[in-house]
This record gives structure tokens, sequence and C-alpha cells, in this order.
């Protein structure tokens, strides 16, 4: 068993703490997703004319931090994407846990207080 002082042991428990509030209350992104199929001629693909390619596009933003539980409604309107709107053949807005945000915090959290508690240490004095 570890034995701890009683500071090192309000660290640990403030690590964990602070840990379970960050996935508690994670970082949300929103995620935009539309295809349309281009014509030889370059513009919108039609019904008689052969398609050349299908083009996908995305664009991505903070959802900001909401509880796991709920993930927050959408906090740009679409019309501020900057998205050409007759083009699109297919769109669509998706939620999702921001995991690379989330695991950079966590990362780091954890590492500083592994720090505080080897900081915290006490210190053995010599007596010679």
């Amino acid at each position: 068993m570890i034995s701890m002082s009683l500071i090192q042991k309000r660290i640990a428990i403030a690590g964990g703490l602070i840990l379970s509030g960050m996935f508690l209350f994670p970082p949300w992104l929103f995620v935009y997703r539309s295809e349309r199929t281009v014509s030889a001629r370059g513009g919108s693909f039609h019904a008689d004319e052969t398609a050349l390619a299908v083009v996908h596009n995305e664009k991505e933003w903070s959802g900001g931090y909401a509880l796991i539980f709920r993930a927050p409604g959408a906090a740009k309107p679409l019309s501020a994407l900057d998205i050409d709107y007759d083009t699109a053949f297919t769109e669509s807005v998706s939620v999702r846990v921001d995991v690379q945000r989330l695991v950079v915090q966590a990362i780091g959290t954890a590492l500083s207080f592994l720090a505080l508690l080897i900081a915290a240490e006490p210190r053995q004095r010599d007596h010679g």
C-alpha cells in the first residue's frame, strides 16, 4: 500500500474529482456534412446529364461543454456556415464528443496532478 501524506491525499482526491467532472461534462463538436454530384459542365448534376464526381464537404465547429447525457443544441445556425445550399445533394448535421480535445485535457490534468503529488512528497531529513 502506498503511504501518502494528508496533503497528497487531498491532491489525489481533487485530481480525481476534476477528471470525473471532465468526463461528465465533455467538449462537444458539431459536424456538418454535405454531398453533391457534379456534372461534366462543372455545375450541379441534373437527371439528363452524366455524373462526373461526388463532392464531399465537411465543416466542424465547437459545441462547447455539456453534460454527457444531454448533447448541446445547434449553437450556430446553418446559414452562418457559408454553404451553397443550391448544390447540396444531401446534408446532415451531427453532434459528437470531441474525443481528441477530451484526451488532451485528461492527459494534461493527470500529469499536472501527478507532478503536484510528487512535489508534495514529504522530504526526509538526514540526521548525521
